[in-house]
């Protein structure tokens, strides 16, 4: 999410850039990163062993976690 944050804000403002270029790294290099499918599944996983506060706070902690990131990675490129 910090490394989307850095690109997105830095290449968004700074640079015009081919769309299909800012898929490919977004979807395609940043995506390979942040698999919701794991985080989906570690949710499940402790959802069967009833650890239904685990799950919780992997909800919790990934979600605010994610967006923090995006956050300080729009601010990290404006200092680029």
């Amino acid at each position: 999410c910090l490394i989307l944050g850095i690109f997105m804000g830095y290449y968004s403002e700074k640079l015009l850039m081919n769309p299909s270029v800012k898929v490919l790294i977004t979807v395609g290099f940043c995506g390979g990163f942040s698999t919701f499918s794991a985080f989906a599944y570690e949710t499940v996983e402790l959802l069967k062993v009833e650890q239904y506060w685990a799950a919780s706070a992997n909800i919790a902690v990934s979600l605010f976690a994610c967006i923090f990131s995006i956050i300080a990675g729009l601010l990290i490129s404006k200092l680029l």
